[in-house]
């Protein structure tokens, strides 16, 4: 058996890897242990990775719209996506030509970092559970990851940060 900071936070969104085997976990009145990630996530769970895997081939824009249509559990617009992107990749000081490149291919830690707060601006969660999240930022994206979390929890007063 393993556990700790990591495990546990996989354990909470439903990773293939963390067996819960007796037990209950329950979040907004539902018992989450038998939901698959999906409907963790609607429930209003995050989880930004201590060390986000690289997929090449997946493209950052196409992987960000389909986490938001499966978060928000309707569809928008290519157009309409793409505007409420662009502005929260100015929040996080990233041009638009990053959307378009292959998720965590070849990126920085910061980038990393950056893509993982771009995440949870996205799908909008009451709790997220946040790994690490300065590994791999300089003093700079440190302070713009600080400031996006200041926005957020401003905006979403019930918000809850782990």
């Amino acid at each position: 058996m393993v556990s700790g900071k990591s495990t546990f936070a996989y354990s909470l969104l439903g990773h293939p890897n963390c067996k819960i085997t007796s037990g209950n976990i329950f979040f907004k009145g539902t018992d989450i242990v038998s939901l698959s990630i999906d409907k963790r996530v609607k429930l209003g769970l995050f989880l930004a990775f201590q060390s986000p895997q690289e997929i090449p081939g997946l493209q950052i824009f196409n992987f960000l719209r389909e986490i938001y249509i499966i978060a928000k559990g309707s569809s928008i617009a290519v157009s309409e996506f793409k505007i409420l992107l662009e502005h929260y990749m100015q929040l996080l000081g990233l041009d638009i030509s990053f959307a378009y490149r292959n998720l965590n291919e070849g990126f920085s830690g910061g980038q990393k970092k950056k893509l993982e707060m771009l995440q949870l601006l996205l799908i909008n969660p009451s709790v997220a559970i946040m790994d690490e999240i300065d590994s791999g930022l300089d003093v700079d994206g440190l302070k713009i990851i600080a400031d996006a979390l200041v926005i957020y929890k401003r905006n979403n007063p019930e918000f809850t940060l782990i």
